[in-house]
This record gives C-alpha cells, structure tokens and sequence, in this order.
C-alpha cells in the first residue's frame, strides 16, 4: 500500500466550509480520494480545533513548512 504524500500537509480549508466560519481555519489533511466518476480529488482534514471536514483538494490552500 502507498501512502499518499499529501498527507500530513498543513492547509487552509476553504471559506465556504461551516468550519472556516467557526473560526476553524487550519488542519492536516488525514486522507485524499477521488470521486467514482473522476471529477476531483477529495481531502478529508482535520483542523487544528479537533473538527474532521471534507473538502476539494484543488479549493484547499497549501501552508509553507516553517
């Protein structure tokens, strides 16, 4: 089994998320799927509050390692 190398990166989930409007901006992205039909990739993240939210991957802004 390979393991994605996506995962463990620090992102910003998207705006448009519940979350983000809760004051949940930031996470490490836990797991990566695509859709059956082909139209995207998908990342599952949990944030830095404990919330565990989906989001597209390509809406996702990746953080710089420090």
């Amino acid at each position: 089994m390979t393991t994605n190398p996506l995962i463990g990166k620090r992102v910003q989930i998207p705006a448009y998320l519940d979350a983000w409007m809760r004051g949940s901006r930031y996470g490490e992205i836990t797991r990566v799927f695509s859709r059956k039909d082909g139209n995207g990739d998908y990342a599952r993240i949990t944030t830095d509050h404990g919330l565990k939210v989906v989001a597209l991957l390509d809406d996702c802004t990746f953080m710089e390692a420090a």
